[in-house]
């Protein structure tokens, strides 16, 4: 399990997806709540963020100015870090969820 967790981190970190979903997210936001919510849909930008928080909780240094460096000792800040990964990746997953259901059943209407 560890290795299959160090291959998506590697996959993650080597691959130019994050900044692909970052401008993504960034133009369907702006599009959405600036230019017109009809071309621009909610749920794909609701799907694109959801996609956007999974990968950054699985990304090696996604939370790392959160734990204070040095401040808090190494097992509490294992354990929070493993608590805000497993929060950041349920949230996303939430949202990706939210917005293909929400998306399907505008089809499907």
């Amino acid at each position: 399990m560890k290795r299959a967790w160090e291959a998506l981190q590697l996959l993650l970190v080597k691959s130019r997806l994050r900044v692909t979903l970052y401008a993504l997210t960034l133009i369907t936001g702006i599009g959405f709540f600036f230019v017109s919510p009809d071309i621009f849909l909610p749920t794909v930008f609701i799907t694109l963020l959801g996609s956007l928080l999974v990968f950054e909780s699985i990304h090696l240094d996604s939370y790392h100015s959160v734990f204070l460096g040095d401040m808090i000792p190494g097992k509490l800040r294992t354990t929070i870090s493993v608590f805000v990964i497993i929060i950041g990746i349920s949230l996303g997953v939430f949202l990706i969820f939210i917005g293909i259901g929400v998306e399907v059943g505008r089809h499907f209407r």
